[in-house]
């Protein structure tokens, strides 16, 4: 028995000799004794220097309040700490140098920051309040979404259409453009934003910033009048101020005050993000400048997914 006993402070110690006690050998009581309490539970702690309150501590001063410390240095009030200095409040932490506070943090040297509920795995440090990270990469944002940077990786079809985007105008007849004559598409203002995620959508710019690289599908149509007769309109997007050639929409205005419908749809590729698109109408009037009245119109974008 003995000879266990001293092969466990050994190993505790650090060392990787083994003693027998049991051939006989004589040693001083004062040895005996020294070798017997190196391992003998005291508070419930196991290990040279350690100390436990209501919970358990084992190895070179670990330290244990009513949770549990297992590794030299290792140190734990409610929660539990595994591995090397590892140290936990109420939460978790395991590994060599893991450090967790309230929430848990796994692998060398992970952390979350003082005073925060996080989770944080592997090597790196988390600092935001009931977030989620793997290395220096966020995965669950504080409010359960999914960042949207994790969603532009392979795998976008586990999240279709997440972001989107919406420039409408509604019952907005005193909306007047004065469109002058030529081959110049002119950009047309816009007076409500609709739902968006992930886009941004602009008012004041009359535009929308697509911010995520990958292949869009864009839709709308324009309820419009126009000035003139048998004038022919033509609208088309535009990316970063380049005139999209696959979407577009052609319409005649027969007699002044004539009212239709002008639908477009289409495909676009962002590959270098940001990327701007607009919507802008030009006429074959070649007299001169013809106003355009939009009543009703819409102009989406939704993501579709990776190139």
């Amino acid at each position: 028995m003995r000879g266990l006993i001293l092969a466990a402070s050994m190993l505790i110690a650090g060392s990787v000799c083994a003693v027998d006690l049991t051939l006989g050998e004589t040693f001083t009581p004062a040895f005996q004794e020294l070798v017997e309490s190196a391992v003998q539970p005291t508070d419930n702690a196991l290990g040279l220097n350690a100390t436990a309150t209501t919970g358990g501590a084992v190895g070179d001063q670990a330290v244990a309040g009513s949770g549990g410390a297992m590794g030299e240095g290792s140190d734990a009030w409610t929660g539990g700490a595994i591995g090397f200095a590892a140290i936990a409040d109420t939460g978790g932490a395991v590994g060599e140098r893991a450090y967790a506070e309230q929430g848990f943090s796994g692998g060398f040297r992970a952390r979350s920051a003082t005073d925060i509920d996080a989770i944080q795995l592997g090597t790196g440090t988390n600092s935001y309040d009931h977030t989620l990270k793997i290395y220096d990469n966020t995965l669950l944002l504080a409010n359960g979404n999914i960042p949207i940077a994790r969603m532009s990786a392979e795998g976008d079809i586990r999240y279709p259409r997440s972001i989107y985007g919406e420039l409408n105008v509604h019952d907005s007849s005193a909306i007047t453009n004065d469109i002058p004559n030529g081959t110049t598409y002119i950009r047309l203002p816009w007076t409500n934003i609709g739902f968006t995620n992930g886009v941004t959508a602009s008012t004041a710019t009359s535009n929308m910033t697509l911010t995520v690289n990958g292949r869009y599908q864009v839709t709308g149509t324009f309820c419009f009048s126009g000035e003139g007769v048998s004038v022919v309109w033509k609208g088309a997007v535009f990316q970063d101020n380049v005139e999209q050639d696959q979407i577009h929409f052609l319409r005649k205005i027969g007699t002044g005050g004539d009212q239709g419908a002008a639908p477009f749809s289409g495909f676009l590729s962002v590959t270098n993000q940001p990327a701007v698109i607009d919507f802008r109408v030009r006429h074959d009037y070649q007299i001169g400048a013809r106003e355009i009245y939009v009543t009703y119109a819409n102009f989406g974008v939704v993501y579709i997914g990776k190139e």
